[in-house]
């Protein structure tokens, strides 16, 4: 698997730019063109790190305005054949043809709110359901519906793994005894991260009131 293109919005100095890469890649250019910036925004891409100085943000000096997200996109190619059934990677895997040569390719992004958290997401094709779940609704209708373990994983991503793993457990907001003061939605923002495909950002908190048991 090789780093083919990486894309650069909003950081810094560079409004937006692509950069494609080979087996050797030289960046070449006057000082305070962005060279320095290019290496250190793919830094910050390959960390853990998930907030980022005001400052990093790009400042238009016309409009006076800055940025209010910064965002980097990768491209892989010639990921292996077995990279298909490589578990989360189910409908993420895209076949191209580039310089003439048929690759199997991924696309991972990276948002950097201005005031929140990082937003890490995968490109995907579009899920199209089969005919016995277009009514469904709710995670319960497809239960309901008897949607086996793998379907779970097609339509709703890594979220349902094969240990059937919580993705989240706690209470459902911050104020239970008066909901017109609430301010996180715990459960809701959950579930609708896990909609989105991405990272849970709050996966567990402490559970309020009555417990559900399993019986053996």
């Amino acid at each position: 698997m090789k780093l083919y293109k990486f894309t650069l919005e909003g950081f810094r100095r560079i409004n937006n730019v692509d950069i494609y890469f080979g087996d050797a890649t030289f960046l070449i250019g006057k000082n305070n063109v962005g060279k320095s910036s290019i290496l250190k925004a793919l830094d910050i891409f390959f960390s853990g790190q998930d907030k980022l100085d005001e400052q990093d943000y790009f400042f238009d000096t016309i409009s006076e305005c800055r940025a209010k997200s910064i965002v980097f996109t990768v491209k892989f190619i010639d990921l292996p054949k077995e990279s298909v059934n490589w578990r989360g990677f189910k409908g993420r895997i895209f076949k191209e043809n580039i310089d003439g040569k048929n690759t199997l390719t991924i696309y991972y992004r990276k948002t950097y709110p201005l005031d929140g958290k990082m937003i890490k997401e995968m490109r995907t094709y579009e899920k199209v359901l089969k005919s016995q779940y277009e009514k469904c609704k709710k995670i319960s209708d497809f239960i309901a519906s008897n949607a086996s373990i793998d379907e779970f994983d097609e339509i709703f991503g890594e979220q349902f793994d094969k240990e059937k793993k919580l993705v989240y457990h706690g209470k459902i907001d911050d104020n239970w005894q008066e909901p017109e003061k609430v301010v996180n939605h715990y459960l809701k923002n959950a579930l609708d991260e896990m909609l989105r495909g991405i990272e849970i950002s709050v996966p567990e908190t402490y559970s309020i009131g009555c417990t559900i048991k399993w019986k053996q």
